[in-house]
Formats: C-alpha cells, structure tokens, sequence
C-alpha cells in the first residue's frame, strides 16, 4: 500500500467518457483501472495512441514506460457514430416530405 501511495497521481474526468490521469512510474508497467474492458476506449499517453488491455477478463489496463506522462481516456460506445449517421439521414428525409408535402399543397 506505501508503494502504490508513493507513486501519485491525478485523476480527473471531464465527465462520463473522458479521463485525464497525470503519472509518474517509477518503471515500466501498467495501470490498472476498475474500468470494465469495452471496444471502443480511446488511450493516448503523451498525445500517442496506445492500446488497452484486458485483465482478468474484465478491466481495462495501460502499458505505460518508465517516467511522467499524460494519459487522456475517451470512450465510444460501438455503433454510435452508425446510429448517429442513420438518425440523422432520418430526420434529413423526415424534412425533405414535409418539404414536399407543403410544396404540393400550394401548387393545388
């Protein structure tokens, strides 16, 4: 327990998908989070992108080298940005009948 005091560091969430970790190692390694592992974590140390992990079957780690580093975390969800894409053609094609619609009505 000393040693894992000894070595600091500042965690601080933007907000629900977005992690800012300050660390300093003492050596090569990793950090283990009680974040459960999901496609979709973005990890980058020092503005480089790195892999995650998954422990023991479930949690998330980062292999991190020797030294101090900036560790950002951000996570999207799998199928968001398809979702996103498809909501977003519905309500394009939403507007365009209601476009068409009113356009036929004053043409009568």
């Amino acid at each position: 327990v000393n040693k894992i005091r000894a070595n600091n560091s500042v965690v601080t969430m933007e907000n629900a998908a977005n992690l800012n970790i300050d660390i300093s190692a003492p050596e090569d390694g990793y950090i283990y989070t009680s974040i459960p592992y999901e496609k979709g974590w973005t990890v980058k140390i020092d503005g480089k992108k790195v892999e995650p992990i998954c422990i023991a079957d479930t949690l998330l780690a980062i292999p991190v080298t020797k030294g101090e580093h900036n560790v950002t975390m951000s996570f999207i969800p799998n199928g968001f940005i398809l979702g996103l894409s498809l909501f977003l053609l519905a309500v394009a094609i939403c507007i365009v009948i209601i476009v068409l619609s009113k356009r036929k009505e004053k043409t009568k």
